[in-house]
């Protein structure tokens, strides 16, 4: 009989746990403790894997990533770091992966530090809009493949109306570092066994590179000299993109606001950029004033193959202007020894509009294969 007491008890006791905690759920429920959140739901919807790399012949590194999860994932940056965390590269990517899809995201060669620590296997890191994160090991031989690559450097050429003197910029589209060459001073003097003029160096710097962005001022009036906005003769500006979408850059300069519009070309684009060269600028005779940067505006397109599209969205002026891809040594004497990859004729003016945006001219593209 004390059993059957005890086991009544028992069973009670157990009864009023269970009402009261049954109770209490009922109640934060209610309140909305428990309720489910849709960024919670949102985290574990989106999953990335990353599936595959391989390298761009000029040393750009592309990873393919796909969707595993079930809604669509806007990448927004990609990262390499070692295991430690020293970030080796960071790129602004802008991608937008739908579930079940693989995208090609691409590290330009400039992104990927030079002094990289040397070790085995680094981590690659996906970065969404929505804060979900993919990681993956990455061999450390690709990294160290792609560091192994040096690229060529390329040079724009400027020819003032009606004389025969030149000045160009050396420069390497990786880190913006420039050189400028010229053949103004001392007059008459040659090259030995070439019968070319002397080199005259006119400066060397870090042009601008933009990540990241898509507009920038450049001045807002033209400029004295002692006063320039950068000391380059040339900004160089990243599509995040990299050429696989649509994408706008909006200039503004003394004459006003001007639209880019970058046409996707597709999934074998890899690496992306605009140049903008002033071609008054010149330090070894420095103009009174500087203007607008744009005087010759090319768009320089890699892709997975190593080959170089070139697009002219601007050429203006009473210069004529050459593009060379891929030059090499000596460079005192690129215009005369070296072929260019396209010339703007003395006094020509090319560009385009379209819709209120630059667009390129399907007669000023050029394909080139260093």
């Amino acid at each position: 009989m004390k059993r059957n007491g005890i086991s009544h008890i028992i069973a009670v006791l157990l009864l009023i746990v269970i009402v009261t905690v049954g109770a209490i759920l009922v109640y934060l429920w209610v309140g909305g403790f428990l309720a489910p959140k849709e960024t919670h739901e949102e985290t574990f919807a989106q999953r990335l894997k990353v599936e595959g790399i391989k390298l761009v012949p000029e040393g750009s590194l592309i990873v393919y990533v796909r969707n595993i999860g079930d809604t669509k994932v806007h990448v927004d940056h990609i990262f390499i770091t070692t295991t430690s965390g020293v970030i080796v590269a960071d790129f602004p990517a802008s991608a937008e992966i739908d579930p079940g899809e693989v995208e090609m995201l691409v590290f330009p060669s400039m992104s990927i530090r030079r002094d990289a620590p040397q070790e085995e296997n680094y981590i690659l890191q996906v970065t969404a809009k929505s804060g979900i994160v993919g990681y993956s090991s990455i061999d450390g031989k690709f990294v160290r493949e792609a560091l192994s690559r040096q690229t060529r450097p390329l040079c724009m050429v400027a020819n003032p109306w009606g004389s025969d003197r030149y000045h160009w910029a050396v420069f390497r589209y990786t880190d913006g570092y420039f050189k400028m060459y010229g053949n103004y001073f001392p007059s008459g003097t040659v090259l030995p066994d070439t019968g070319v003029p002397v080199e005259e160096e006119g400066g060397e710097g870090y042009a601008p590179i933009l990540i990241g962005v898509d507009e920038y001022t450049i001045s807002t009036s033209w400029v004295s000299w002692s006063n320039r906005p950068v000391d380059s003769p040339l900004i160089i500006v990243y599509n995040p993109t990299g050429g696989r979408e649509d994408w706008v850059f909006t200039w503004h300069d003394p004459h006003g606001t001007y639209r880019f519009l970058f046409q996707s070309l597709g999934e074998n684009a890899a690496v992306d950029f605009i140049v903008f060269w002033e071609d008054l600028y010149y330090p070894t005779t420095p103009p009174g004033s500087i203007d607008d940067w744009k005087d010759h505006v090319v768009r320089v397109t890699i892709f997975v193959n190593g080959t170089y599209r070139l697009a002219v969205y601007m050429a203006k002026g009473g210069y004529r202007q050459m593009f060379y891809v891929g030059v090499s040594e000596p460079y005192e004497t690129i215009p005369w020894t070296q072929t260019p990859a396209y010339v703007k004729p003395t006094g020509a003016y090319w560009w385009t509009t379209s819709g209120g945006y630059i667009v390129e001219d399907p007669g000023k593209i050029w394909y080139v294969t260093p």
